[in-house]
């Protein structure tokens, strides 16, 4: 995030890129603590994802199961949606510090945080 700080560029940019980082890195925690402790946590989560997806499309009454690619799909996508609010937060909290703290030349604040701060 720094690096993408220092060279300038924008905050959408820099928070897909870091999201993108995140999601990465949660995955590789998650493959490692598998191999580590000898269970497979990525099936189980999509296991119970499906399970109580279908649970919930059954108590409404309609008779669709869903696929395991739509499981996969829906996983990926929350995944990365809550890296990117995570991300997002950081920028927020990380350029209100910095520029407290007398950093602001190094920063490329948005418009609205600029008239915030």
């Amino acid at each position: 995030m720094g690096s993408l700080w220092r060279l300038r560029t924008s905050w959408g940019t820099s928070i897909l890129l870091c999201a993108l980082a995140r999601a990465v890195g949660a995955l590789g925690y998650v493959i490692l603590s598998s191999f580590l402790i000898g269970e497979n946590i990525l099936a189980l989560i999509t296991i119970n994802i499906h399970a109580s997806l279908s649970y919930i499309l059954t108590s409404l009454g309609s008779p669709i199961v869903p696929s395991m690619n739509f499981i996969y799909t829906l996983f990926g996508t929350l995944l990365l949606i809550n890296c990117a609010f995570f991300v997002s937060l950081l920028h927020l909290l990380y350029a209100i510090f910095l520029t407290k703290f007398g950093m602001k030349a190094n920063l490329r604040l948005p418009r609205w945080l600029a008239i915030a701060i």
